[in-house]
């Protein structure tokens, strides 16, 4: 009687681990689907910087779009194998490494080139790595002679980074170190971002603080002693506005470097009115010691636009700009090195091609249309935020404009009455007055 009572158990609960496991399996798939769709929309991103002033359009879609499936701040670590070889971990709730995971990387052109200058045996100091990115792709540049010295003091991001390292047999080579880099050795408060890269030592503004811990900081000098590096022949600086910091930290190892190549992440974004002051400055004394700007410009015929002043090197908008001595050896190849990408440039899409195929009608029809409708409805409720944001703002501008001009005119109205004979019997009654009280 049991035997047969417990039967029919057994079967239901069958049945039930099958439907699990069966909608288990389908939610799997349609996240799969979900994901190369998405992969495609980021691929035509290349597409989207050729239109002038489409690009900021269509990268606010589609980041609207994927944060229904990764939301900013949630942590959600996956692996993604870049150019074939080289494997990463990225945390898909931060908008960089989201970019990495559907093979977009704004910076991917930068780092390819910075890293095609390197030797074997070359010293690198990667200042902001991060995950890892530019840190993984230069120590496989460098060799098993070479080393990168990479420094990162967000806990989430250096975890990202020692294990980037050791899933590509790089650890040898590659030494992470948790420490914020500055001007001098000490402590320092650090301000930890939902996404870490946008972590700082200051709030950048661009992602939810997430926390301030106490950090050491150290300067490249101090540490190059301490590892005993006699030169720097590569350094990456990328730390969200105190870059004039590090490189007053690293005067003494630069000056002892006989030809350093050096890429400094500028964003105006990031920079107060003190920041850029402070940048331009320590910018001087580079271009006085024979360095000057490099910018990367495929329009140009070699691919390079010179900057020749600090001042035009810290007001640039957004840019990675290389810094080499003139004349010398990294100048030489960064200009070779660019020619050569200049020459076999060649579109990335045929447009033609798209038309004849409907590819990009397919891509958008194939998408889930509630999930493309919410991220309409993101990207529409931001911009109506946004335009509310600015329409006040316009309003309040207005207004204090109007309260100067009639201050303006208080005052003006206040000297008039005080020069008439009624306003000057009355500046004597005070007067008069103050004296009594006085004696009084």
């Amino acid at each position: 009687m049991s035997q047969t009572a417990s039967e029919p158990a057994r079967e239901v609960d069958r049945s039930s681990d099958g439907s699990a496991a069966s909608d288990a399996g389908s939610a799997a798939a349609a996240l799969a689907r979900a994901e190369e769709r998405l992969r495609v929309l980021h691929s035509l991103r290349v597409e989207a910087r050729l239109q002038p002033g489409f690009e900021a359009h269509y990268v606010g879609f589609v980041r609207a779009l994927r944060e229904r499936l990764h939301p900013r701040g949630i942590p959600d670590v996956r692996t993604v194998l870049v150019d074939g070889r080289l494997r990463f971990q990225v945390d898909l709730g931060d908008r960089l490494g989201c970019d990495v995971f559907y093979g977009y990387y704004d910076e991917r052109f930068e780092a390819s080139l910075f890293a095609d200058l390197l030797d074997p045996g070359a010293a690198v100091f990667d200042v902001g790595a991060n995950f890892g990115y530019y840190s993984v792709v230069c120590a496989d540049a460098v060799g098993p002679s070479g080393r990168v010295h990479a420094f990162e003091p967000d806990p989430a991001a250096f975890a990202l980074l020692t294990a980037n390292a050791a899933a590509n047999g790089l650890a040898d080579r590659l030494h992470a170190h948790p420490v914020a880099i500055g001007a001098s050795d000490g402590t320092v408060s650090y301000h930890l971002a939902e996404e870490a890269a946008f972590s700082g030592l200051t709030s950048t503004g661009r992602s939810a603080t997430r926390g301030v811990v106490e950090v050491a900081m150290r300067s490249l000098d101090s540490l190059a002693a301490e590892h005993a590096v006699d030169q720097v022949d590569a350094l990456k600086i990328d730390v969200e506005g105190h870059e004039a910091a590090v490189l007053r930290g690293a005067r003494t190892l630069l000056q002892r470097s006989p030809d350093p190549l050096i890429m400094l992440e500028v964003t105006g974004k990031n920079l107060t009115d003190d920041a850029r002051a402070a940048l331009t400055a320590e910018l001087a004394a580079l271009f006085e010691g024979g360095y000057h700007g490099l910018l990367p410009d495929l329009t140009q015929p070699d691919g390079l636009c010179v900057v020749s002043s600090s001042t035009r090197a810290a007001g640039l908008t957004s840019a990675n700009l290389f810094l080499v001595r003139a004349g010398g050896t990294r100048e030489r190849r960064l200009c070779a090195a660019l020619g050569a990408r200049v020459s076999s440039a060649t579109p990335v899409l045929d447009a033609r091609a798209v038309d004849a195929d409907r590819r990009a009608l397919t891509l958008f029809t194939g998408l889930d249309p509630a999930l493309v409708g919410a991220a309409l409805r993101d990207k529409a409720d931001a911009e109506g935020r946004a335009d509310a944001l600015d329409a006040l703002v316009r309003e309040l501008q207005a207004e204090i404009e109007r309260l100067r001009v009639e201050r303006a005119a208080l005052r003006a109205e206040v000297r008039r009455l005080g020069s008439t004979p009624v306003g000057l019997a009355l500046r004597a009654a005070r007067r008069v007055a103050r004296l009594l009280r006085g004696r009084g």
